[in-house]
């Protein structure tokens, strides 16, 4: 049997015993991904984009539009880290964990709006950061993975393949770490981090291998990083995030010593989108109580728009698409646990979408989960539940 056939094989019994631990834990008795193939009575092909199989993988009923539902994940003792893409490149919005008990786990949207469980990688180590991000310059996701031994692997689409790995001994300890293009090329890069966020190690993807860059000291005081594109260079832009606010923008490949300090206010969470929709980058931010525009030129300048009141922390958001209308708005999540659509246009009621444990909440997404080409929003708690909010 040749190398490519034995991982597929080993990859496909990973993720039937996922499958089947995730249906256990999702209070499914006695089902089975092997033997359940018919839907239950509240299934309905029409309300589950016509994937009623899918569904009872996932342990529905469907979350209905319009609702958000909360699936349980089935990651037994809960959920450390999460990201988000497309994984098995069929448009839709996947998640991809590392389970508390350790390893990384894919979970794959169906038509239903529910997420299945995929393929398994890394075993039981501990993972210490987790990123989605183009690895072989081919516009799909993949995975970067550090775990606790400061092994930084590379995994392949929903499969989650090997592809590639180093040791990142340069760093002090096991971090985050952060997708971004830190060079011109067409793959994704990667940022890691200590576990105090007080060292930065830019790792350059070769497309087959991870070759160390530069390290950096980084000052007190960062709690999180984020990378996007505004529309300035070819390479992306990066927030440091806590205490304040800080733009860092690149001068060339690896090369990120235009600092630029933006806010001494505490900040959270930060998503890059044409807010304001002039053909612009912009980005949204957690400021307190409330969603904060920071508004672009088209190029790398920024400056405060109209905050988005909510009146409790933001830790984390999520910026949406609209239907037929385009408007759109952004999700957030915030300290007490709530999930909330702020829509784009005419100001209006916040619309609360869930409640979940305040100490639980850890990361919002938007995509399209159930495949009807309009944007949902997923939230994951540590406790492994995946709450879908099926937008109309």
């Amino acid at each position: 049997m040749s190398g490519t056939a034995v991982r597929a094989r080993a990859a496909a019994v990973a993720a039937a015993v996922v499958a089947a631990a995730a249906l256990a834990g999702a209070g499914c008795p006695g089902r089975t991904a092997a033997t359940d193939s018919a839907a239950p009575g509240s299934d309905s092909s029409a309300a589950c984009n016509g994937e009623t199989v899918a569904c009872t993988l996932g342990c529905c009923p469907c979350p209905a539009a319009g609702a958000p539902a909360a699936l349980p994940l089935g990651t037994g003792a809960g959920v450390a880290l999460v990201d988000a893409g497309d994984l098995d490149g069929d448009g839709r919005l996947d998640l991809v964990l590392a389970p508390a008990a350790g390893g990384v786990a894919a979970f794959l949207a169906r038509g239903c709006g529910a997420l299945v469980p995929g393929a398994t990688a890394l075993g039981a180590g501990a993972v210490t950061g987790l990123a989605v991000a183009d690895l072989d310059g081919a516009g799909g996701a993949d995975v970067a993975a550090l775990d606790a031994g400061k092994v930084l692997s590379a995994l392949g689409g929903d499969a989650l393949v090997p592809l590639w790995s180093a040791t990142l001994d340069a760093l002090p300890s096991a971090g985050a770490v952060v997708r971004a293009h830190l060079d011109t090329d067409a793959d994704d890069d990667v940022a890691a981090f200590d576990a105090t966020n007080g060292s930065l190690l830019r790792v350059e993807n070769t497309g087959s291998a991870w070759m160390v860059r530069t390290m950096v000291a980084l000052p007190p005081g960062i709690a999180m990083v984020r990378a996007g594109d505004l529309g300035g260079p070819a390479r992306d832009e990066l927030f440091f995030i806590g205490a304040g606010l800080v733009e860092v923008v690149s001068v060339a490949d690896f090369d990120f010593s235009d600092v630029r300090f933006l806010s001494s206010a505490a900040h959270a969470g930060a998503a890059f989108v044409d807010w304001d929709q002039d053909g612009d980058g912009d980005a949204l931010l957690g400021a307190g109580g409330a969603v904060e525009p920071w508004i672009g030129d088209g190029a790398t300048a920024l400056t405060t728009g109209t905050a988005l009141d909510l009146g409790a922390g933001v830790t984390d958001v999520a910026p949406f698409g609209g239907a037929a209308t385009g408007a759109g708005g952004v999700a957030a999540l915030d300290a007490m646990g709530r999930l909330t659509l702020l829509r784009r246009g005419p100001a209006g009621a916040p619309e609360q979408a869930a409640q979940m444990p305040a100490a639980a909440a850890l990361r919002v997404f938007a995509g399209d989960v159930d495949g009807d080409a309009t944007d949902d929003v997923v939230a994951v708690t540590s406790a492994g539940e995946a709450w879908v909010w099926r937008l109309p």
